[in-house]
């Protein structure tokens, strides 16, 4: 069993790299970004902060509206006479904070060692 977890985990984080890798090259080779990193993406350029503490910045803040959202679920659900645990739901969500940081960490190195492919060898923009 514990194997099991051992392999989702590689898998999980192989998925992380490649989903940053992806999310940084959209950004850099000036392709676009997908809708859910757009907004980072835009607050980022516009306050000049980097793309990765931005992106972990808003889904900090999805989270915490998701939270609020179970939170509400939960309660509806009580009324109706079929509660589920609102324990599981928070601590799921909850684990997915320190799993937002290392996908924002991965873009933020990402974003360091990739070169702006938007501008040409002689600083002119593409």
């Amino acid at each position: 069993m514990k194997r099991s977890y051992g392999w989702r985990w590689l898998i999980y984080l192989l998925g992380l790299l490649i989903l940053a890798l992806g999310i940084t090259l959209n950004t850099k080779t000036g392709f676009g970004v997908s809708p859910i990193i757009s907004v980072a993406f835009s607050v980022s350029c516009i306050w000049n902060q980097k793309l990765g503490d931005m992106t972990f910045a808003l889904y900090v803040l999805y989270d915490v509206i998701e939270m609020a959202v179970h939170v509400g679920i939960w309660m509806r659900s009580r009324r109706c006479g079929k509660p589920y645990s609102l324990k599981s739901m928070i601590c799921f969500d909850i684990l997915q904070i320190p799993l937002g940081l290392v996908f924002s960490r991965f873009i933020n190195v990402y974003s360091a060692i990739l070169p702006d492919f938007t501008i040409d060898f002689q600083g002119q923009f593409l």
